[in-house]
């Protein structure tokens, strides 16, 4: 990379084309980035001892490092995000189920996450989901059962049986 091209971009002064160029030619190896910071350094130092010899003041560019920056902790935060999303979306899709299995001789009362009172019959079983509520309200019957439903206009409650 060039070094005249380098000093520009520290003084904040490239066009979009060439901060592009520097940026990724930064991305395209850790030697890249190392020279890169031994060049940045070795400019700081630069200004430093202009500074001190002479007093003058001059004015110090940050802006090209903010947005750089900036772009590392967007980068950063989509990849956290996506892998949120997908650890949530994707690994959890298997929906671990309630199983109530009656006896026979032997009845039963549920009440559900919603408030909705089961009893169920001899020889019996209801399965439902462990987040019963939160998105659906669902059940699977095998055998005889009385729903007494909670009233819940947004999600209608479902029950599946073997005839269904």
């Amino acid at each position: 990379m060039n070094q005249e091209l380098l000093y520009k971009y520290f003084k904040g002064i490239t066009s979009v084309e060439e901060e592009k160029m520097i940026l990724d030619w930064i991305d395209a190896s850790d030697e890249n980035r190392d020279i890169f910071l031994k060049e940045r350094m070795i400019y700081d130092i630069s200004l430093f001892s202009d500074k001190q010899g002479n007093n003058e003041k001059k004015t110090v560019h940050i802006m090209p490092m903010l947005r750089w920056a900036a772009r590392i902790a967007a980068v950063t935060i989509v990849a956290i995000a996506g892998y949120f999303i997908t650890s949530d979306f994707l690994y959890n899709k298997e929906v671990q189920l309630q199983t109530v299995t009656v006896p026979a001789g032997q009845r039963a009362q549920i009440i559900l996450a919603d408030g909705t009172r089961v009893w169920l019959n001899s020889k019996s079983t209801m399965k439902y989901a462990a987040n019963f509520g939160r998105n659906e309200r669902n059940v699977e019957l095998d055998g005889e059962a009385y729903f007494e439903v909670a009233k819940n206009k947004n999600i209608p409650f479902y029950v599946h049986t073997e005839t269904n």
